[in-house]
């Protein structure tokens, strides 16, 4: 159990506290949503410091101060997700390439707050919300396609294994897009769900019945976005382990490069015993 932990729960920790900045970022945007919403001028202004606090963290306490105590390659951090324009990032890290991604990080420090102030001056004064239906959003819509989303992430989990165990090899199809990538998109569709339920009025008042008939249905999107994230974070969970285990745990994975190439392989039992075999090539 301590070595479960020290192989994922340490890694777990560190993603977490880089992306602490981030996430509470986006919780200050739908706190700032639900503020203007229900006309609550504290909430509004508590978002705004959630998102100075997110915007100081990410920019400024991390690149600053984080990474050098923690010993953490800049460099290889920035290349890996994003590349500067004046970043090289076949040469290896240096305190120029360090001092470079430092200054891009105050620049769109200053050019946030710029932002916020200016977003600070429109969301403060109050303002009289109309009551929106969910299908005036089409939340039912946003619902179901981060719910699908998330079952095409799980059947992508799965064909490897299922490839593996089966015909030996995994299908070309399901090796153009990673998990990581569906994972963002599903996070993306998942957002986008949660901000239009936030449009909408989910307190049921007896004087108006017709206007909150759909508070009255058993099942409602907003149950369905609920689901979604807790089947989103189990995939997630899932996904880490065996992606490590597939990768890492000694096992070599081939990809099926044809279906007669996968047929005569499988024929002659060749499929995952050496890496000279013509007919597939090595799973990345």
């Amino acid at each position: 159990m301590l070595m479960l932990c020290y192989f994922y729960c340490i890694p777990a920790a560190k993603f977490l506290y880089f992306a602490f900045g981030p996430i509470l970022f986006l919780c200050a945007m739908f706190a700032l949503k639900r503020g203007t919403r229900n006309q609550r001028p504290g909430l509004r202004l508590a978002a705004f410091i959630m998102m100075f606090c997110a915007t100081f963290k990410t920019f400024i306490f991390d690149l600053f101060i984080s990474t050098p105590l923690m010993k953490v390659d800049l460099k290889d951090a920035v290349c890996s997700t994003y590349k500067l324009p004046l970043l090289d990032c076949s040469d290896g890290s240096s305190m120029h390439d360090v001092r470079i991604i430092q200054v891009a990080g105050l620049i769109l420090f200053a050019l946030i707050m710029l932002a916020l102030a200016h977003f600070y001056t429109v969301c403060m004064p109050p303002k009289k919300q109309r009551d929106t239906k969910p299908e005036e959003v089409h939340l039912r819509f946003f619902a179901n396609v981060a719910f699908i989303s998330i079952l095409v992430m799980i059947a992508w989990q799965l064909a490897p294994w299922v490839g593996y165990l089966t015909v030996g090899c995994i299908p070309k199809l399901f090796t153009y897009i990673r998990w990581q990538e569906l994972a963002i998109f599903d996070l993306c569709a998942l957002a986008v769900g949660f901000w239009k339920l936030e449009s909408c009025v989910w307190k049921f008042n007896v004087y108006e019945k017709k206007k909150m008939q759909h508070l009255q249905n058993t099942w409602t999107p907003k149950d369905t976005l609920w689901m979604s994230v807790f089947l989103y974070l189990l995939t997630i969970g899932l996904a880490y382990v065996s992606h490590d285990v597939l990768l890492k745990g000694g096992t070599t994975l081939y990809v099926c490069t044809s279906g007669e190439a996968q047929r005569n392989a499988v024929q002659n039992n060749d499929i995952g015993d050496d890496t000279d075999n013509p007919n597939v090539q090595e799973y990345q």
